[in-house]
């Protein structure tokens, strides 16, 4: 079912280029938003979503903005003008602009003036994503939990003072005294040559 043009007018958004691929993610949250669904959405992206250089004029229209959000290669051929807008250059070689001028057009179920300010809502403030209730969560080791970080720093610091100031003697000696030896005096020099120590 093809969709009925509308009078209502579309609405427009400058954009850096690098910028393109997160405004497309919350373009079509947006639209789904609104009701818009199936079908009906890859028509609304193909014929009335599109965005245009303003150095080159060269237009990209909704479904080549969402190749953007693909791993590069993994729709097939290599495609060198989405490569160039992944790493935020024109799609045309040697045009040296950064910026395009985003165009969405209004459909029955969806007015451009509200979505596309949604659309930028969306991308600059993702909510939040919801923590699945069947998927327990991983246990942190022991060694990770920040109470247990310090107990061992402060464990570390204790051993290192008591192997560097602990007991000598007893049962807790980690460390012996050092045998303080005294020289022998030398005989041919007057002293009696008995060992000292």
């Amino acid at each position: 079912m093809p969709m009925r043009e509308t009078s209502k007018p579309s609405a427009e958004v400058r954009l850096r280029v690098e910028e393109l691929t997160g405004f497309h993610g919350g373009l079509v949250r947006a639209v789904v938003g609104c009701g818009l669904g199936g079908p009906e959405l890859t028509e609304f992206f193909n014929g009335k979503v599109r965005a245009t250089c303003v150095g080159c004029g060269l237009v990209v229209n909704g479904e080549e903005l969402g190749k953007l959000t693909l791993v590069p290669g993994a729709a097939g051929e290599p495609d060198p003008q989405s490569d160039r807008l992944r790493l935020g250059y024109c799609g045309r070689p040697n045009c040296q602009s950064r910026f395009y001028q985003v165009v969405v057009d209004s459909v029955p179920k969806v007015e451009a003036a509200t979505v596309v300010p949604r659309a930028l809502e969306l991308w600059r403030n993702p909510p939040p994503e919801p923590e699945s209730p069947d998927v327990p969560k991983a246990p942190v080791p022991w060694w990770k939990q920040r109470r247990n970080q310090y107990a061992l720093g402060a464990l570390a610091v204790v051993l290192i003072f008591w192997w560097k100031l602990g007991p000598t003697e007893g049962p807790l000696a980690i460390r012996k005294e050092p045998t303080k030896y005294q020289a022998a005096p030398d005989p041919y020099r007057g002293g009696s040559g008995e060992a000292l120590q």
